[in-house]
Parts: structure tokens; C-alpha cells; sequence
């Protein structure tokens, strides 16, 4: 799948997730400057990377 089609379908189902994702993968961001700047905690954190890992990405290879 390309990106473009992952980032909808993860926007379509969690919206948060989504913006974690947008910003790892377009914008380069790392996972712990987004849990700052989105104010997340590790277990929101921890809950967005396992929705993310539905779709079949590893946020630790964005």
C-alpha cells in the first residue's frame, strides 16, 4: 500500500492515530517529540502504535 492510502484508512478509523502517523512519516518526527508536542502520554502513545500496527506498520520503520 502506498502512504498516501494507509494514512486514510488509519484517519478514517482513529483520527489521533492518523496525526501520529502524519507526523512520523511525512513530517519526520520522532515518536517522543510528537507525545510532547500532541501532549499524549506512553500509554496513549502505546495505544496509537498498536492501532497503527493494525494496519500493518511498524512505527518503528516510518
Amino acid at each position: 500500500m502506498d502512504l498516501e492510502v494507509i494514512s486514510k484508512e488509519i484517519n478514517s478509523k482513529d483520527p489521533k492515530a492518523g496525526r501520529v502517523f502524519d507526523l512520523c512519516a511525512r513530517q519526520g518526527y520522532s515518536l517522543d517529540d510528537i507525545a510532547i508536542m500532541e501532549g499524549l502520554t506512553e500509554r496513549q502513545m502505546r495505544y496509537i502504535k498498536n492501532k497503527i500496527k493494525q494496519f500493518g506498520v511498524s512505527m518503528t520503520t516510518v
